[in-house]
């Protein structure tokens, strides 16, 4: 399957074809099962993950426009399932010395890349919770790159109104990361 046949079944997914979902699981579940297998060491658990992985995708069907890569994406998606179950059997310390040992040996750059993902989902996420002149404030701020006065002119406010929004967004910020220390956690555990 060339990547255009694969960007027309992704099209296809989204608009909620069946058959192009299918397509997709028979060409990709093997590789995803493999994946998670050599993370979790578990054949039984694996598959279980693979198939809400699937599930997850089909759920998302509509939502998938963003995707240039079915493979990554799943892939990513598995690995995030993966990792939460590992979290949530960290007592059976098998399965996170069998994840940082493939990590080490398979994938070098999996974990950062791994964290960074999760952490800017994350940051969406609560960034999305903004209020919303608050989170157009930080987007023109942090995103777009614009300064205060830039902002003061374009959404017809003053400057100091800029300052305490992008202000009140970085508190908000931070207050959400003070709760999302799993993965500071995870990163200490493999360093």
């Amino acid at each position: 399957m060339t990547s255009l046949d694969e960007k027309k079944i992704l099209e296809e997914l989204n608009a909620g074809n069946y058959q192009a979902f299918t397509v997709l699981y028979e060409k990709y579940w093997e590789t995803l099962f493999l994946y998670v297998q050599r993370i979790i060491h578990n054949e039984s658990e694996a598959k279980d993950i693979i198939q809400d992985t699937f599930l997850t995708i089909w759920n998302l069907k509509g939502k998938l426009g963003h995707v240039h890569s079915f493979k990554a994406y799943a892939l990513t998606i598995a690995g995030r399932k993966a990792l939460r179950h590992i979290r949530n059997h960290a007592h059976k310390t098998e399965l996170i010395d069998g994840f940082i040992t493939f990590l080490k040996d398979h994938e070098p750059n999996a974990l950062d890349q791994l964290i960074k993902n999760e952490l800017a989902i994350f940051v969406n996420q609560e960034i999305d919770k903004m209020p919303e002149r608050m989170r157009e404030t930080y987007k023109k701020s942090r995103e777009e790159g614009l300064s205060n006065r830039e902002i003061a002119a374009l959404m017809e406010v003053s400057d100091q109104t800029v300052k305490k929004q992008i202000n009140y967004s970085l508190r908000h910020l931070r207050l959400g990361l003070s709760k999302f220390h799993v993965l500071f956690i995870f990163c200490f555990l493999f360093q």
